[in-house]
């Protein structure tokens, strides 16, 4: 179960890793493009999918000067975006992704500048929240699914070696408490079915006592005649 779950949020984070890259590399040269334009009715349309997104908590997309193009609450369009990853990336040019916590528990903080084309300071950044919430929903629902999965196992198991354990054994027995009823004290009549299992060797050995005891009790019985 440790393993599973460490095996299930590796590869959810490996696609929420994806997810991010996605996002960097295609919506930021949208952003970007409507950014140069003083586009923001393209810059909406772009990031409304962004808004869309379970995973994605908040967007804010600033301009070269650390104006708010862009924000979830449209009052804050305009003001000026204090934060110092924002600043950092606008002077360095890289992006730059930090793990933090929100109303959701652990996040990521992204922030990633936006260049066009033939200038080398970025025209602005875009600032994405990224929850961890539902990628740990599914990590902890993953031991539910496995615990029922090995319980199933389980039972299936425990229903297979009773099952063998009744034709192979029980039944097997009883047709010997059957066989042994029969035989006749008289005449011990070795006549036990030798089959090739385990309970072949058995009659097999049955039978040669009987055959053992019947020459015994003949030999007697002739011992007594002549006496």
């Amino acid at each position: 179960e440790s393993y599973f779950i460490r095996h299930e949020r590796a590869m959810l984070e490996l696609q929420l890793r994806d997810k991010i890259n996605f996002i960097s590399n295609y919506y930021a040269l949208g952003v970007a493009e409507a950014l140069q334009r003083h586009d923001d009715v393209m810059l909406q349309q772009i990031l409304m999918g962004l808004e869309h997104d379970s995973d994605i908590t908040s967007v804010i997309v600033v301009d070269g000067k650390g104006r708010i193009r862009y924000h979830t609450d449209p009052e804050k369009i305009g003001d000026t975006l204090d934060d110092p990853l924002v600043k950092r990336s606008m002077e360095t040019g890289e992006a730059i992704a930090t793990p933090t916590h929100n109303a959701g528990g652990k996040a990521l903080e992204l922030v990633t500048p936006l260049k066009a084309r033939a200038q080398t300071a970025p025209i602005g950044i875009i600032r994405l929240e990224i929850t961890y919430r539902h990628l740990e929903d599914q990590v902890h629902a993953g031991p539910a699914s496995f615990d029922m999965m090995a319980t199933g196992c389980i039972f299936f198991v425990i229903g297979g070696v009773l099952w063998g354990y009744k034709r192979w054994v029980l039944q097997p027995l009883a047709i010997m408490r059957v066989l042994v009823s029969k035989i006749n004290p008289a005449l011990l009549e070795a006549n036990l079915p030798e089959s090739k299992d385990e309970f072949g060797e058995v009659y097999k050995s049955l039978n040669e006592l009987l055959a053992k005891l019947k020459g015994e009790w003949g030999a007697q019985r002739d011992d007594m005649k002549i006496q």
